[in-house]
């Protein structure tokens, strides 16, 4: 299975930010960062230590994850779960 920011809701808004590449959006879903609520309920500097994002760029995804957690509906993301899982394992 092929890692695709694409189909993931949170990283297509990530992408946008200076700094947030392939390889970072890769960081964040091994990580486990994929799902709004994950992300919006994340302290930064947790991220950045477990990602290795600098600092200021894990504030701004954490502070755009809150935003997009408070303008919409909690997304259904049981089938990202399971494609963490699988392309995490295979790596």
């Amino acid at each position: 299975m092929e890692f695709d920011a694409r189909e993931i809701p949170l990283f297509g808004e990530l992408a946008a930010l200076p700094g947030i590449g392939p390889r970072r959006l890769e960081r964040l879903f091994c990580a486990g960062l994929f799902a709004v609520e994950v992300v919006s309920g994340a302290d930064p500097m947790e991220v950045a230590q477990v990602t290795g994002l600098p600092r200021a760029l894990a504030v701004e995804v954490v502070t755009r994850a809150r935003e997009l957690d408070r303008k919409s509906t909690r997304l259904n993301s049981s089938h990202l779960v399971i494609s963490y899982a699988v392309f995490c394992l295979k790596k």
